[in-house]
């Protein structure tokens, strides 16, 4: 397609606008927070690096996490999710493969299901259960989830904080038991509405008002909100990855 001197201006203005946004973000993600211990390794999964978030000291396999990042498929990376990561890790007790997936949605998703079944197939010799996956995923990430699960990998969870994007999933019933965090009455919240309609049980929680990336950012970890949607996040892929387990 050829490309109008007007359109290459556009579409340079709005890669600056990306990288500065992408900066920004890295770098108010890299002062000083308060982060739990954990233990990490990184594998690579065809080419896709995937960063591997275990408890510390914990020797056995774990029950799985996919987790895919938001930031709109130009942000988010396992440096601006490292505390959440951890919190999830250690809270749930569970081995997180945090996907560091790159470009627009439909390579995003062939990465992300590349990996998901990765550990499906040979994620134990990392210490992951690939009988037992959950995927997780905040925004853009979210919907990548949401997606992946509509397509019958069989996850035996999912969990969604506040995602958007989810036009691209067309038919939820196919999806495991799920959690929402919504920020209000956004495209989370629909969903959700559309996965109870499908049959698929679902637990939505709301935080009005919520700003933006509010899980994710340290500068918001002491809010109200972000205490509350992480604890019940922690819960959620606790009870989901050990079943009778408190």
């Amino acid at each position: 397609m050829m490309l109008l001197p007007g359109d290459r201006t556009r579409n340079d203005d709005r890669a600056r606008g990306d990288d500065s946004a992408r900066q920004a973000l890295e770098a108010a993600q890299a002062a000083p927070a308060p982060k739990l211990d954990v233990d990490e390794t990184w594998v690579t999964v065809g080419d896709v690096p995937v960063r591997i978030v275990r408890p510390p000291g914990a020797t056995r396999v774990l029950p799985a996490v996919l987790y895919l990042h938001g930031g709109g498929f130009v942000m988010g990376n396992a440096g601006t999710h490292d505390r959440l990561v951890r919190e999830l890790a250690v809270g749930a007790h569970v081995a997180i493969a945090f996907v560091e997936h790159e470009g627009a949605f439909a390579e995003a998703w062939e990465q992300s299901y590349a990996v998901a079944r990765w550990i499906a197939a040979r994620g134990r010799f990392a210490g992951l259960d690939g009988a037992r996956i959950s995927v997780a995923g905040d925004e853009a990430g979210g919907a990548l989830a949401a997606a992946l699960s509509a397509t019958g990998i069989p996850f035996i969870h999912q969990s969604l904080y506040y995602p958007c994007g989810l036009r691209e999933v067309a038919d939820p019933s196919r999806s495991p038991e799920t959690f929402v965090v919504a920020r209000g009455d956004d495209e989370g919240a629909a969903y959700a509405g559309r996965l109870r309609a499908a049959g698929v049980r679902t637990t939505t929680v709301t935080y009005e008002g919520a700003p933006p990336h509010f899980m994710m950012l340290n500068a918001l970890r002491a809010s109200p909100a972000a205490t509350g949607a992480v604890e019940r996040a922690i819960r959620a892929l606790r009870s989901a990855s050990h079943p009778g387990r408190q």
